[in-house]
Protein backbone atom coordinates (compact mmCIF):
# COMPACT_ATOMS: atom_id res chain seq x y z
CA UNK A 1 0.00 0.00 0.00
CA UNK A 2 1.44 3.35 -1.06
CA UNK A 3 1.86 5.90 1.73
CA UNK A 4 0.42 9.36 1.22
CA UNK A 5 2.99 12.19 1.55
CA UNK A 6 0.72 14.10 3.96
CA UNK A 7 -1.66 12.50 6.43
CA UNK A 8 -3.64 14.58 8.92
CA UNK A 9 -5.45 12.53 11.56
CA UNK A 10 -8.03 13.98 13.97
CA UNK A 11 -6.03 17.19 14.32
CA UNK A 12 -7.13 19.72 16.94
CA UNK A 13 -5.50 22.88 18.26
CA UNK A 14 -6.95 24.78 21.21
CA UNK A 15 -5.60 28.09 22.43
CA UNK A 16 -6.03 29.51 25.89
CA UNK A 17 -7.75 32.86 25.79
CA UNK A 18 -8.52 35.12 28.70
CA UNK A 19 -11.96 36.46 29.46
CA UNK A 20 -12.69 39.39 31.73
CA UNK A 21 -15.84 39.96 33.76
CA UNK A 22 -15.79 43.58 34.91
CA UNK A 23 -15.67 43.88 38.69
CA UNK A 24 -15.34 40.08 39.04
CA UNK A 25 -12.01 40.36 37.24
CA UNK A 26 -10.71 42.57 40.02
CA UNK A 27 -11.40 39.83 42.55
CA UNK A 28 -10.61 36.68 40.55
CA UNK A 29 -8.38 37.94 37.78
CA UNK A 30 -8.66 36.80 34.17
CA UNK A 31 -10.40 33.46 33.70
CA UNK A 32 -8.80 31.23 31.04
CA UNK A 33 -10.97 29.71 28.32
CA UNK A 34 -10.25 27.55 25.30
CA UNK A 35 -10.54 28.71 21.71
CA UNK A 36 -10.73 25.98 19.07
CA UNK A 37 -8.59 27.07 16.12
CA UNK A 38 -8.70 23.55 14.58
CA UNK A 39 -11.34 21.02 15.57
CA UNK A 40 -10.87 17.31 14.70
CA UNK A 41 -9.61 17.76 11.13
CA UNK A 42 -8.59 14.75 9.03
CA UNK A 43 -7.46 14.53 5.40
CA UNK A 44 -4.69 13.14 3.19
CA UNK A 45 -2.74 14.66 0.33
CA UNK A 46 -1.80 12.31 -2.49
CA UNK A 47 1.54 12.16 -4.25
CA UNK A 48 1.89 14.86 -6.94
CA UNK A 49 -1.37 16.55 -5.93
CA UNK A 50 -2.25 20.16 -5.21
CA UNK A 51 -4.54 20.12 -2.20
CA UNK A 52 -6.32 23.39 -1.47
CA UNK A 53 -7.43 24.48 1.98
CA UNK A 54 -10.09 27.08 1.32
CA UNK A 55 -11.77 29.25 3.91
CA UNK A 56 -12.22 32.75 5.30
CA UNK A 57 -9.71 34.47 7.57
CA UNK A 58 -9.66 32.76 10.96
CA UNK A 59 -10.94 29.41 9.65
CA UNK A 60 -7.80 27.57 10.81
CA UNK A 61 -5.86 27.26 7.54
CA UNK A 62 -2.54 28.66 8.74
CA UNK A 63 -2.71 26.76 12.03
CA UNK A 64 -3.09 23.47 10.16
CA UNK A 65 -0.15 24.01 7.84
CA UNK A 66 2.07 25.24 10.69
CA UNK A 67 1.37 21.94 12.46
CA UNK A 68 2.10 20.04 9.22
CA UNK A 69 5.37 21.96 8.91
CA UNK A 70 6.41 21.14 12.47
CA UNK A 71 6.23 24.76 13.61
CA UNK A 72 3.31 24.24 15.98
CA UNK A 73 2.37 21.46 18.36
CA UNK A 74 -1.21 20.18 18.11
CA UNK A 75 -3.43 19.80 21.15
CA UNK A 76 -4.44 16.35 19.90
CA UNK A 77 -4.18 14.28 16.76
CA UNK A 78 -1.19 14.26 14.43
CA UNK A 79 0.15 15.30 11.05
CA UNK A 80 2.55 12.94 9.28
CA UNK A 81 4.94 13.58 6.38
CA UNK A 82 5.82 10.30 4.63
CA UNK A 83 4.68 8.60 7.82
CA UNK A 84 6.93 10.66 10.10
CA UNK A 85 5.94 13.19 12.75
CA UNK A 86 7.51 16.58 11.89
CA UNK A 87 7.91 17.45 15.59
CA UNK A 88 10.16 14.48 16.30
CA UNK A 89 11.87 14.18 12.91
CA UNK A 90 13.00 17.74 12.23
CA UNK A 91 16.14 16.86 10.25
CA UNK A 92 14.22 14.53 7.95
CA UNK A 93 11.40 17.03 7.49
CA UNK A 94 13.92 19.78 6.73
CA UNK A 95 15.15 17.73 3.76
CA UNK A 96 11.78 16.85 2.21
CA UNK A 97 9.65 19.91 3.08
CA UNK A 98 9.67 23.45 1.75
CA UNK A 99 7.24 25.99 3.15
CA UNK A 100 6.32 29.60 2.55
CA UNK A 101 4.35 31.73 4.98
CA UNK A 102 3.83 35.00 3.12
CA UNK A 103 7.24 36.76 3.09
CA UNK A 104 7.91 36.29 6.81
CA UNK A 105 11.07 34.22 6.24
CA UNK A 106 12.86 36.87 4.21
CA UNK A 107 15.22 39.37 5.88
CA UNK A 108 14.63 42.86 4.53
CA UNK A 109 18.01 44.38 5.46
CA UNK A 110 19.94 41.79 3.46
CA UNK A 111 20.35 41.38 -0.28
CA UNK A 112 18.43 38.75 -2.16
CA UNK A 113 21.63 36.74 -2.60
CA UNK A 114 22.54 36.96 1.09
CA UNK A 115 19.04 35.77 2.04
CA UNK A 116 19.31 32.72 -0.17
CA UNK A 117 22.92 32.04 0.84
CA UNK A 118 21.96 32.16 4.52
CA UNK A 119 19.24 29.52 4.12
CA UNK A 120 21.41 27.43 1.79
CA UNK A 121 24.07 27.27 4.54
CA UNK A 122 21.48 26.24 7.16
CA UNK A 123 20.35 23.31 4.99
CA UNK A 124 23.85 22.41 3.74
CA UNK A 125 22.92 22.94 0.09
CA UNK A 126 25.88 21.90 -2.11
CA UNK A 127 27.21 24.31 -4.76
CA UNK A 128 25.32 27.15 -3.09
CA UNK A 129 26.29 29.94 -5.48
CA UNK A 130 25.39 27.92 -8.57
CA UNK A 131 22.05 26.88 -7.04
CA UNK A 132 21.22 30.45 -6.05
CA UNK A 133 22.00 31.80 -9.50
CA UNK A 134 19.96 28.99 -11.08
CA UNK A 135 16.87 29.77 -8.96
CA UNK A 136 17.24 33.52 -9.43
CA UNK A 137 17.32 33.06 -13.21
CA UNK A 138 14.34 30.67 -13.05
CA UNK A 139 12.24 33.38 -11.38
CA UNK A 140 13.64 36.33 -13.32
CA UNK A 141 15.46 37.86 -10.34
CA UNK A 142 19.04 37.71 -11.64
CA UNK A 143 19.16 41.50 -12.23
CA UNK A 144 18.12 42.28 -8.66
CA UNK A 145 19.66 39.40 -6.71
CA UNK A 146 22.36 41.68 -5.20
CA UNK A 147 19.91 44.47 -4.30
CA UNK A 148 18.62 44.92 -0.77
CA UNK A 149 15.31 43.14 -0.23
CA UNK A 150 13.74 46.25 1.32
CA UNK A 151 13.69 47.69 -2.23
CA UNK A 152 11.88 44.68 -3.71
CA UNK A 153 8.25 44.80 -4.85
CA UNK A 154 5.75 42.34 -3.34
CA UNK A 155 5.95 40.23 -6.48
CA UNK A 156 9.74 40.08 -6.27
CA UNK A 157 9.55 39.18 -2.56
CA UNK A 158 7.19 36.33 -3.38
CA UNK A 159 9.51 35.02 -6.08
CA UNK A 160 12.48 35.25 -3.72
CA UNK A 161 10.49 33.20 -1.19
CA UNK A 162 9.95 30.53 -3.85
CA UNK A 163 13.69 30.57 -4.60
CA UNK A 164 14.38 30.01 -0.91
CA UNK A 165 12.05 27.04 -0.49
CA UNK A 166 13.23 25.38 -3.73
CA UNK A 167 16.94 25.52 -2.84
CA UNK A 168 16.62 22.12 -1.14
CA UNK A 169 14.49 20.64 -3.97
CA UNK A 170 11.77 19.53 -1.50
CA UNK A 171 9.32 16.71 -2.25
CA UNK A 172 6.51 18.42 -0.34
CA UNK A 173 5.67 22.13 -0.55
CA UNK A 174 3.42 24.08 1.81
CA UNK A 175 2.16 27.47 0.62
CA UNK A 176 0.20 29.88 2.82
CA UNK A 177 -1.78 32.31 0.63
CA UNK A 178 1.13 32.82 -1.81
CA UNK A 179 -0.63 35.42 -3.99
CA UNK A 180 -2.02 37.59 -1.18
CA UNK A 181 -1.60 41.31 -1.96
CA UNK A 182 0.00 40.79 -5.38
CA UNK A 183 -0.91 42.64 -8.57
CA UNK A 184 -2.77 40.69 -11.31
CA UNK A 185 0.34 40.05 -13.43
CA UNK A 186 2.30 38.71 -10.46
CA UNK A 187 -0.66 36.51 -9.46
CA UNK A 188 -0.69 34.92 -12.93
CA UNK A 189 3.08 34.32 -12.75
CA UNK A 190 2.92 32.74 -9.27
CA UNK A 191 0.01 30.49 -10.25
CA UNK A 192 1.96 29.31 -13.29
CA UNK A 193 4.94 28.58 -11.03
CA UNK A 194 2.72 26.46 -8.76
CA UNK A 195 1.34 24.53 -11.74
CA UNK A 196 4.88 23.86 -13.01
CA UNK A 197 5.92 22.57 -9.59
CA UNK A 198 3.02 20.12 -9.61
CA UNK A 199 3.94 18.98 -13.13
CA UNK A 200 7.48 18.31 -11.91
CA UNK A 201 6.07 15.86 -9.35
CA UNK A 202 5.90 18.01 -6.23
CA UNK A 203 3.16 17.45 -3.67
CA UNK A 204 1.64 20.79 -2.69
CA UNK A 205 -0.74 21.95 0.01
CA UNK A 206 -2.06 25.44 -0.61
CA UNK A 207 -4.12 27.70 1.63
CA UNK A 208 -6.21 30.50 0.18
CA UNK A 209 -9.45 32.39 0.68
CA UNK A 210 -9.58 33.12 -3.05
CA UNK A 211 -12.31 30.94 -4.61
CA UNK A 212 -11.02 31.35 -8.17
CA UNK A 213 -7.47 30.48 -7.17
CA UNK A 214 -8.58 27.32 -5.37
CA UNK A 215 -10.63 26.21 -8.37
CA UNK A 216 -7.89 26.92 -10.91
CA UNK A 217 -5.02 25.26 -9.03
CA UNK A 218 -6.37 22.52 -6.78
CA UNK A 219 -6.91 18.85 -7.62
CA UNK A 220 -8.99 18.59 -4.44
CA UNK A 221 -10.34 21.20 -2.05
CA UNK A 222 -11.10 21.09 1.65
CA UNK A 223 -13.57 23.77 2.75
CA UNK A 224 -12.70 25.06 6.22
CA UNK A 225 -15.11 26.90 8.50
CA UNK A 226 -14.59 27.58 12.21
CA UNK A 227 -11.79 25.06 12.45
CA UNK A 228 -13.65 22.20 10.76
CA UNK A 229 -13.55 20.78 7.24
CA UNK A 230 -17.15 21.03 6.12
CA UNK A 231 -16.65 19.52 2.64
CA UNK A 232 -13.80 17.85 0.76
CA UNK A 233 -13.82 16.86 -2.91
CA UNK A 234 -12.59 17.79 -6.39
CA UNK A 235 -13.70 21.18 -7.77
CA UNK A 236 -15.81 19.48 -10.45
CA UNK A 237 -17.56 17.19 -7.97
CA UNK A 238 -18.23 20.08 -5.62
CA UNK A 239 -19.75 22.11 -8.42
CA UNK A 240 -21.94 19.17 -9.46
CA UNK A 241 -23.57 19.30 -6.02
CA UNK A 242 -25.23 22.56 -7.03
CA UNK A 243 -26.25 21.48 -10.52
CA UNK A 244 -29.85 21.23 -9.38
CA UNK A 245 -29.66 24.86 -8.31
CA UNK A 246 -29.59 27.58 -10.91
CA UNK A 247 -28.33 31.10 -10.49
CA UNK A 248 -29.94 34.02 -12.30
CA UNK A 249 -28.53 37.52 -12.50
CA UNK A 250 -31.22 40.04 -13.46
CA UNK A 251 -30.57 43.69 -14.26
CA UNK A 252 -33.66 45.84 -13.83
CA UNK A 253 -34.66 49.30 -12.53
CA UNK A 254 -37.29 47.40 -10.53
CA UNK A 255 -34.82 45.06 -8.77
CA UNK A 256 -36.05 45.95 -5.29
CA UNK A 257 -39.68 45.17 -6.21
CA UNK A 258 -38.62 41.88 -7.82
CA UNK A 259 -36.76 40.95 -4.66
CA UNK A 260 -39.86 41.63 -2.54
CA UNK A 261 -41.87 39.19 -4.66
CA UNK A 262 -39.18 36.53 -4.81
CA UNK A 263 -38.76 36.45 -1.04
CA UNK A 264 -42.07 34.58 -0.79
CA UNK A 265 -40.69 31.63 -2.76
CA UNK A 266 -36.87 31.80 -2.34
CA UNK A 267 -34.87 31.75 0.88
CA UNK A 268 -33.78 35.25 1.88
CA UNK A 269 -30.10 34.27 2.08
CA UNK A 270 -30.23 33.08 -1.56
CA UNK A 271 -31.10 36.57 -2.86
CA UNK A 272 -28.57 39.38 -3.26
CA UNK A 273 -29.42 42.90 -4.41
CA UNK A 274 -26.57 45.19 -5.49
CA UNK A 275 -25.86 47.88 -8.07
CA UNK A 276 -29.24 47.59 -9.77
CA UNK A 277 -28.87 43.83 -10.15
CA UNK A 278 -30.55 41.01 -8.31
CA UNK A 279 -28.79 37.65 -8.00
CA UNK A 280 -30.55 34.57 -6.70
CA UNK A 281 -30.28 30.78 -6.53
CA UNK A 282 -33.34 28.58 -6.82
CA UNK A 283 -34.11 24.88 -7.01
CA UNK A 284 -34.76 23.95 -10.61
CA UNK A 285 -36.22 20.63 -9.53
CA UNK A 286 -39.28 22.23 -7.92
CA UNK A 287 -40.74 23.85 -11.03
CA UNK A 288 -39.81 27.27 -9.68
CA UNK A 289 -38.35 28.48 -12.98
CA UNK A 290 -41.71 29.10 -14.64
CA UNK A 291 -43.02 30.90 -11.56
CA UNK A 292 -39.95 33.13 -11.48
CA UNK A 293 -40.36 33.97 -15.16
CA UNK A 294 -43.96 35.03 -14.47
CA UNK A 295 -42.71 37.44 -11.80
CA UNK A 296 -39.98 38.85 -14.06
CA UNK A 297 -42.50 39.39 -16.87
CA UNK A 298 -44.28 42.03 -14.74
CA UNK A 299 -41.26 44.32 -14.67
CA UNK A 300 -38.83 46.14 -16.93
CA UNK A 301 -35.90 43.81 -17.54
CA UNK A 302 -32.67 45.05 -19.08
CA UNK A 303 -30.69 41.83 -18.96
CA UNK A 304 -31.00 38.26 -17.64
CA UNK A 305 -28.05 35.88 -17.32
CA UNK A 306 -28.04 32.28 -16.17
CA UNK A 307 -24.80 31.21 -14.48
CA UNK A 308 -23.21 27.88 -13.66
CA UNK A 309 -22.66 27.13 -9.96
CA UNK A 310 -19.26 28.23 -8.64
CA UNK A 311 -17.15 27.52 -5.59
CA UNK A 312 -18.35 30.68 -3.90
CA UNK A 313 -21.93 29.50 -4.01
CA UNK A 314 -20.91 26.08 -2.76
CA UNK A 315 -18.92 27.55 0.11
CA UNK A 316 -21.74 29.75 1.32
CA UNK A 317 -24.19 26.85 1.07
CA UNK A 318 -21.99 24.56 3.16
CA UNK A 319 -21.10 27.30 5.65
CA UNK A 320 -24.76 27.97 6.37
CA UNK A 321 -25.63 24.32 7.00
Amino acid sequence: MTMNPIEVKHLSKFYEKRRTFGFIRKMLGDIPAKFKAVDDVSFTVKNGEIFGLLGPNGAGKTTIIKIISGLLKPTSGEALLNGKNPLTNKLYVGKILGFMFSNSMIYWRMTGFDNLNYFAKIYNVPDRRAKINEKAKMFGLEKWINDYVENYSLGMLCKLSFCRLLLTDPEIIVLDEPTLGLDPMSIIQIRNIIRNLRESGKTIILTTHNMREAEQLSDRIGFLSKGKIIKLDTPSNLKSILRSKLKLVVESPDSAKIKDELIDMIEKEDILLRDGQIEFHFDNGKNEYSEILKILAKYRIIHVKEQEPDLEGIFFQFSSE
